[in-house]
């Protein structure tokens, strides 16, 4: 079953981070019915999809990171403000 609701606010449905949330359950999803079905080759593939998003994302969340470092090390208020995420 698919979480819904947590400690966090709800993700826009159109946003990327919804889709990403939606590939990453349809993965696990498609993983889980292999396992049951004895499919163990296909959930192998499911979970070498789903380890390389999760390798995407941590690369993506250090590179963004990298960069607000660097924007405030050198003070840029500006870049710093660009690069943090806003609720809005």
């Amino acid at each position: 079953k698919k979480v819904t609701a947590g400690i966090s606010p709800a993700l826009d449905p159109d946003s990327p981070e919804s889709a990403v949330e939606d590939k990453v359950h349809e993965l696990e999803s498609e993983m889980h019915d292999a396992m049951q079905a004895g499919d163990y080759d296909l959930a192998q593939t499911k979970k070498v999809e789903l380890n390389q998003m999760h390798i995407d994302d941590c690369g993506n969340v250090l590179q963004v990171n990298s960069a607000f470092y660097q924007a405030f090390s050198n003070k840029d208020y500006d870049a710093m403000e660009r690069i943090w995420l806003s609720d809005s």
